[in-house]
This record gives structure tokens, sequence and C-alpha cells, in this order.
């Protein structure tokens, strides 16, 4: 029994002055892998559960931005979200929303533009939140109700106004495994367990509301409940009167459907009975099925008066990789499934979640896209993003584009295109968590995961003509930059690792000797085609891989980082270690790919290793907190100065000129050093321990990234370092940033970055 309190309280603001900000041009992060974790509203804006993020983007949107605002609030994994509507009239407004999250916080929102903002926390529950369910009063449209469930093994009910500036405070009832009905009528009324049903046997995942008005008085309520045995099954709640129904006809039908019965006193005069029955049970999902939702309801006038009409259509998404659509058969009398899309083999996983209009999110993160034209789904370009950390990022200066690996075991690359940037290629689905990578000329990457080899990948044809068509290149160049390439794709052995390259001699073999395959042969096709928009996530996964050329082996541990000389004839790397010996970094032939040298000097882990401009000396900081100075003496280099600089881990280096560079550390502090000096020649402390550093090709302003999530740019002017440009706090990353990178891209200055909260950001600057 619960007994309901209330408690009312006000809230105020704090506006904090206007400031001169930089806005990002593009956002990636992907979906949490969690059921319910994404919320469609009326007027277009799709919630989503990203990290400890929540993430907005607009599906339909025209000049489809993609994500356009990440939310912070939450301290650990956000795992549900409900969007709050409010109906006036015809119209559907979103005025707000609520998230749970992993530790058992709740978050009430408040609608602002296109955003929204904290206004309330609820700290009520103290493990994972597992449900959030927002109704609107029928009676009285500004009163909401909230309930939240937990691993905590408890519900909690709360009422408040549209303002949300009022909040009750309810006690909790203790949960079984079964799906059960309770009521709730009047304010101070207490929760009673009615009736529990029984039929799904095992976990229920999804569980959808859909009111039904068919002719008679009473509106029927149909509850769609999906489950990890694979089906669906719909229980209809039917309302009589008791002036019109007598005992002896409800137990008829009891006996007669199995339906189960129960009352509902709504004044002590008037009492209403109730039966509950199942409807129908659907089966057609190959695994479980994690999400269930009706179409939404539209308004009509009937009458003179404005009713909402709910059609019999059902949207389910499993892990079998596939979305359905239900609908009712008035003439046969039962329900088909007449729409189903999704993915056939691949390396895609299932569907976590599906929302009308119709879209679903996946296991992957990235989201689905299907528009319906009254006759067919056609799939439609969507958002996509990481999993895990994103933990190093790199320009291709001179093709404009972005590459970034992740510890979610991809290498992915995004570019701007009509204004607009997208994720266009994943050259590398890798076995091992993604660690660093680097270019060593505009067709030619190497990157490493958690292992000891270091890969070498070559620019594809495919690819050219991927990135000429959506940069609208014209003929005459695309075949210029088709001709310096030599292989067509690339494609992955069934349980291999490497990116076997597919030649135009070799390409017909290739699809010949798969033919049995789909997945091959799916690639096979798709790499020649010209593609005119965005690549749907299923080309993305299997049509994008670039040729592994050669491998490198030399490091004793994980590789941790990598640099190739703006030359590109050389290419140094470094692995964890814990002795001096494995600490040495390896430097490497790039004509040959063989071993030129040992460079000793640290002790611990290399953490970064930078190339001066022009190629003759190279730095590097470790883990023992040194610096460590190599000068070029022909293909090689010696050590001629060991600095200990910080007090803590440097993390990050890089150059402003031939003589003078910056270190960034733990310790909280930013130090510019100069070539010819032991002492730094500038140094500054921050409140946060500095994670990464990079310097802009013009001007001296450099970027720095802290632990926090936030990233600070400065301007170095002779003997100090000033504030340059103010990132907006609602931008930052929700944890730690890994990397930054500048290029200078049609006289902006573009400055990436990429966090441990599995998002990638944009921003564009333009410098005087």
């Amino acid at each position: 029994m619960i007994q309901f309190k209330y408690r009312f309280s006000c809230l105020t603001l704090t506006v904090k002055p206007p400031k001169t900000v930089m806005q990002p041009e593009y956002i990636s992060v992907g979906c949490n892998r969690d059921t319910r974790a994404s919320a469609w509203s009326y007027d277009n804006i799709v919630a989503y559960a990203a990290n400890k993020m929540i993430a907005l983007f607009k599906p339909t949107d025209s000049k489809q931005r993609g994500v356009y605002r990440t939310l912070l609030g939450h301290k650990e994994f956000v795992t549900k979200i409900s969007v709050i509507h409010k109906r006036t009239g015809k119209d559907v407004q979103t005025i707000g929303m609520v998230s749970g999250s992993a530790d058992g916080q709740v978050i009430i929102w408040k609608r602002q533009g296109d955003s929204f903002k904290i206004v309330k926390i609820l700290s009520d529950h103290s493990l994972t939140i597992t449900g959030l369910s927002v109704l609107e009063d029928k009676l009285n449209h500004t009163v909401y109700y909230l309930a939240t469930s937990s691993l905590d093994e408890a519900v909690f009910i709360y009422q408040f106004n549209e303002e949300f500036l009022n909040e009750s405070e309810n006690g909790k009832f203790e949960l079984d495994s079964k799906l059960s009905l309770g009521t709730k009528y009047g304010m101070n009324e207490t929760f009673q367990l009615l009736i529990t049903l029984k039929g799904h046997e095992n976990w229920i995942q999804g569980l959808s509301f859909g009111v039904f008005n068919e002719g008679g008085e009473a509106n029927d309520l149909v509850l769609a409940s999906s489950s990890q045995d694979k089906y669906i099954r719909l229980w209809r709640i039917s309302s009589r009167n008791v002036a019109e129904a007598m005992d002896d006809d409800f137990k008829s039908l009891q006996l007669s459907t199995q339906a189960q019965l129960f009352e509902l006193s709504l004044s002590t005069e008037k009492t209403m009975k109730y039966s509950v029955m199942v409807e129908s049970v659907l089966y057609g999902h190959d695994d479980w099925v994690y999400s269930v939702q009706w179409l939404p309801p539209k308004a009509k006038e009937v009458n003179g008066k404005i009713e909402w009409i709910q059609e019999n259509v059902l949207l389910s998404a499993s892990s079998d990789k596939s979305l359905m659509l239900w609908k009712f058969d008035d003439e046969s009398g039962v329900w088909n499934n007449f729409a189903r899309v999704g993915e056939i083999g691949g390396n895609s996983f299932g569907f976590y979640n599906g929302m009308f209009e119709p879209s679903g999110q996946s296991y992957t993160g990235a989201f689905y896209l299907w528009s319906f034209d009254g006759q067919k789904l056609e799939a439609e370009p969507c958002i996509t993003g990481n999993m895990d950390e994103v933990r190093r990022c790199e320009w291709n200066k001179e093709l404009g584009y972005l590459v970034t690996v992740s510890k979610d075991q991809t290498t992915r690359i995004i570019s701007e295109c009509d204004s607009a940037w997208y994720e266009i290629a994943r050259p590398q689905i890798h076995g091992y968590d993604m660690q660093c990578i680097t270019f060593t000329n505009t067709f030619q990457f190497v990157s490493a995961g958690e292992e000891k080899v270091l890969r070498v990948f070559a620019t594809p044809k495919s690819f050219i003509k991927t990135y000429c068509g959506l940069k609208g290149i014209n003929e005459e160049e695309y075949k210029k930059l088709e001709g310096k390439t030599s292989f067509v794709g690339a494609n992955v052995p069934a349980l291999g690792l490497s990116n076997k390259a597919v030649s135009e001699i070799n390409e017909k073999e290739e699809i010949n000797s798969h033919s049995d395959n789909r997945f091959n042969n799916e690639f096979s096709m798709m790499r020649l085609e010209e593609i005119k928009k965005a690549p749907l996530e299923h080309h993305l996964i299997t049509g994008t891989l670039w040729p592994e050329i050669d491998k490198l082996y030399g490091h004793g541990f994980e590789v941790f980082s990598v640099a190739s000389s703006n030359d590109g004839s050389l290419l140094a790397s470094s692995c964890k270690s814990s002795t001096a010996e494995h600490a040495k970094i390896i430097l490497w032939d790039t004509k040959t790919w063989k071993i030129i040298s040992h460079l000793a000097g640290h002790s611990l882990t290399v953490t970064r290793i930078k190339f001066s401009p022009d190629d003759s000396h190279l730095v590097s900081v470790s883990r023992d907190r040194s610096i460590c100075i190599f000068k070029r003496n022909g293909n090689d280099f010696n050590l001629i100065k060991t600095i200990q600089a910080h007090s803590r881990i440097i993390w990050d280096v890089d150059w402003f000129d031939n003589l003078n560079f910056i270190t960034v550390s733990r310790d909280k502090k930013i130090k510019i050093w100069n070539l010819e000096k032991d002492l730094p020649t500038n140094v500054m402390e921050l409140n946060d321990s500095v994670t990464c550093v990079s310097v802009a090709p013009v001007n001296n302003i450099f970027a720095v990234g802290l632990e926090s999530g936030a990233i600070q740019l400065f301007i170095q002017r002779e003997n100090r370092i000033e504030k340059y440009l103010e990132i907006d706090d609602d931008h930052f990353h929700a944890s730690s940033v890994t990397s930054i990178a500048w290029c200078l891209i049609d006289k902006r200055l573009k400055l990436a970055s990429t966090g441990s909260d599995n998002s990638v950001r944009i921003f564009s600057i333009k410098y005087d």
C-alpha cells in the first residue's frame, strides 16, 4: 500500500551573462545499448541516451544537421528517456522530458526552444532506472504523473504540474517478475494490485498502451507486451457499467473467453467492472522482442468535438535485426505483419527500440530511418556514432576529412558535404579496441589497436568515388584522384581480421568465389556504384572497408602512439611499457616498412610523439613525466636532450614552429618550450588535468582538452598566453577529452575533438 504525500517547492533559476561562444558544426555519438533509450516527439525531435548525455537531433530536418546538442546532467550512463507531451485541441506540443540513469537518478527537463533545461533531479532510487512513463491527467491537462522503476525493486509515482514546480513524494511497492496492473483514483488514494497477467515465458522487455474506440461508448485499452520469448501479446481491457452488465454475464464471459475480471470504484455510487483477456499473440520475430509501440493517435473532429483516434498499427523491434509493422485486418479478423525492415546478414546487430515516425535504434548505436509513402518503406540516411570511447582523431589535410579510431573497434571517416557533416566510410572494423592513427600521405594511413601490430591501409577507388560523389567534384578531378589509388576495395575473409584487397583484375573472381556469401556479393556490387547521398548504416558496415597492405611487427606490448613525419617518409611508434627496454620508440621507413632504429630515452610508456614541421626534430612525452628531444641525422634520429618537465604524467605535445613546442599534463599545467632552453618559456596552470593539446596552423592559436570534458582555446602572444575563444558549456564533452586536431579548410579553422563520452565534435572558427 502507498500513502501519497505532497511537498511544494519553488525553483530559482540563475541566468548567466551572454558570452562569445563557438557552436559545433557536427556532433556524433552512438545510442546506449538499452531498451527505450530514445524517444521521438511530435515536433520532430529525437532524444536518445548517449553515454552520460542526452543527444538531440531532428531526423527530417532539411538541413540534415544530425545531432545539434548534447545535454549534460547525469553522472552515469543514461538508460531511459520519455518525452512529455501536452495536447491542446488538435495540436500536440513537447513541453518536457524525463530521463533516468544507471545510478538511479531521474531528471525532469523543461523544453526551451530546441533544447531542454534541468528543473528537477529525483534521487529516490538507489539502482539503475529500468522504466519511465509519463501520463497527462485527462481531467486536468496541466497535471502529469510520472512512474519510475528500478533494479532496487521499487516503483515511485510522482505528480507535477506543467511548470514542473510542484512535486509529490510517494511511497514504493515491491516488484516481481510478472506483469501487473494497478490503479489509483483520487489524489489521496493508494495503489492496489488488481490482477497479474500470465502468459510470457521469459523477461518482458516492452509495454505500450493503445486507446481504442470502435463504435462503442467506452474506450477499450489494448496493452501490447513484448518478451524475450519472441512473442508479442495483446491484452484487451474492456469496461462495462454495473447497470448495464449483470454478474451472470460477467461470469459467463469469464468461462467462455478466460477473461480476468476486476472492479474499480469510481465513487460511493458508481462502480465499473473490467475484463482483461488476451486478444492476440503475434509471432514473427526470430529473437528477443525488445520494444513495441502503437502508432500515435491522430486528432479528428467528430460531431464538433476533437477526438484522438488510435489506429490498429503496432511497431515492434527485435534483436533479430528487424522491425515489423503489424496491422489488424478487419476482413479476416487477425493481425498481420504487413511490413518488415532491417538487415539480413552482414555485421549488423539487432534493434533495441522502434519509434514512430518509423525509426529503429540498433545494437551498434546507429539509427535507422525509413520513410513510408503509403505503399512501401524506403531507407533514408540517418545519424551514426561510436558506441565506446573515441581515442584519437586525425585530419586528412589535403582532402579535408576527419578520421577517428575508437574503443568500439572501428575506424570512421567523417566529411562535409553540402554544408553538413556525415560519416562516409568505415575503413576498419577490427577485432581489437582501436588506439591510434596517423596519415603517412593523402592516400594512406597507419592505425593500431590494443595489439602489438601496426596496420597500413590504402585508399580504395570505391572511397574516392563515394567522396567525389558526395562532394560534387567534377569528373576530371575525380579521375585524377582515382588514378592515385590501386585497389577497388576490400573484403574480410571468414574468421579473419585483415581487410583483403580487391583489385580490378580479381574483382570478378572475388564475386564468383563468394557467390554463396551475401555479404561479399553485396559488398562487391556496392563498391562500384556511384553514391549520391550519405551512405546507409548497412553500407558503412559492409561496403566501405579499406584494403590492408602491410603489417608492422616490432613492439613487445600493445601499441599506444603513432606519428608520421610531415614528408611521409618516416613513421614513429611506441607501445605500453613499464621498462626502458620496451619504452623505446621504433622508427620505420614508410617505403620499405622496415625498422630503421629504436630510439631510447624514456623508462615508461611514451604517450605522444610529434615531428617538428620541418622534420628536423622529434619530441616525445611519457608516463615517466619527461620530454625527450631527438635530432635528425639522415634517416635516423639521435637523442639530444631529456627534460623532467612535469610532476605528473605528460599526456600530449605539439609544435608551434621548428623551435617552440607545448606540453600538457595531469598536473594541470600547460608549458611552452624552446629547443635552445632547458626551462619553459611560459607556464599556465588550469583548474583541471589537461589531457590533450593541438596547435592551429595559423596565429599561434592552440586548444586544450581537459579531464572534465571542457575545451579551452588560447593564443600565444610573445611571453604570455591569452584566452582566445569560449566554447559553450553545453557543448563540452561529458567526460575526458581524448584528442584534439585542427585543419584549415576554405579559410576556416576546423577544430575536431573526441572524448571518452563516445562523441566526436567539430567546431568552425573564422580567424582574422
